[in-house]
């Protein structure tokens, strides 16, 4: 009845986009939402929960293209973020992985962990400078990565 009631405001159909999708009915989710992405191409929101119900629904392209829309919005926690990136790499969008790592980067610029990643999504755009140099990084943060470090550059040629 609210929808009914009000449909021109946003807080309605993205509440009820997300109880369906919390119900797993993806296709009233994607329904509600699609409607409601429509009409608010300058907020994030509902995009950004349009992609993940895409994303779950098996649509990954139409859910990514929603995802980059909502990008703004879904960029705040780092398991958001962390989540684009598994769904960009499922996508080969890795250019979107690179600035998504940069993000994490900025937050914790002592986790080699992150370090590294960007290293690997550099090798997938065949960037081996940016790849050693998140790699060198990646091993002064933390010693222990070294021998792995020297693996990860043999087996991906970025010395030659």
């Amino acid at each position: 009845q609210a929808l009914e009631i009000n449909k021109e405001k946003q807080h309605v159909p993205l509440a009820i986009g997300k109880l369906y999708f919390l119900q797993g009915n993806n296709k009233k989710t994607i329904e509600v939402l699609s409607e409601l992405a429509d009409k608010s191409e300058e907020f994030p929101g509902p995009h950004w929960f349009l992609g993940i119900a895409l994303v779950s629904d098996g649509q990954l392209e139409k859910g990514v293209i929603e995802l980059k829309k909502g990008q703004r919005f879904g960029t705040t926690a780092e398991s958001n973020i962390l989540f684009l990136i598994d769904t960009y790499a499922e996508a080969n969008e890795y250019e979107e992985i690179i600035s998504l790592y940069k993000i994490l980067i900025e937050r914790e610029p002592n986790n080699a962990s992150y370090y590294a990643r960007i290293a690997a999504t550099y090798t997938m755009i065949n960037d081996k400078i940016n790849a050693l140099e998140y790699l060198n990084r990646a091993v002064e943060l933390d010693p222990s990565l070294l021998e792995e470090a020297r693996l990860f550059i043999k087996e991906n040629g970025l010395i030659e």
